[in-house]
């Protein structure tokens, strides 16, 4: 297996771990991106250059998987002037304390999942529940 790409994040928990295992079993990560992919006497072909060898390749694959980064939305920043949020060298939505992702400078405003930064799953549901929980209790102090 070949894994070409231009920057790798393993930001989650042990997922430099599993980033490491991986390689040690033989998967090949390349530096660069695929410029072409076609078929070549029925099998895929992905065709680009290595850019930290500075060499082209030419990869038969069974299988081609394509991802991309994630980037904010077109309507972020306009939804964080509107709330008065700040946003990030990234774009992305910008929490008060890094130790705490939910909390913003609007008192009330609660930030989840993708529009602080890219997340996965389990960060963005955990993120959500706390948002949650946080609103509901902004909520039960005004019905006291």
């Amino acid at each position: 297996m070949t894994v070409f790409f231009m920057d790798v994040r393993a930001f989650g928990k042990g997922y430099e771990g599993f980033h490491e295992r991986v390689q040690r079993t033989g998967v090949i990560y390349r530096r660069g991106i695929p410029s072409e992919i076609f078929r070549r006497n029925g099998n895929l072909v992905v065709k680009g250059e290595d850019t930290l060898l500075g060499q082209p390749y030419e990869v038969e694959a069974d299988v081609v998987v394509l991802a991309c980064g994630l980037r904010p939305s077109k309507g972020l920043k306009e939804i964080a002037t509107t709330l008065g949020l700040e946003v990030d060298q990234n774009g992305f939505m910008k929490e008060l304390d890094p130790n705490d992702p939910v909390i913003t400078s609007k008192p009330g405003v609660y930030l989840a999942g993708c529009c602080e930064a890219p997340k996965d799953i389990p960060d963005s549901v955990a993120e959500a529940n706390g948002a949650a929980a946080r609103a509901l209790a902004v909520i039960s102090r005004m019905h006291e």
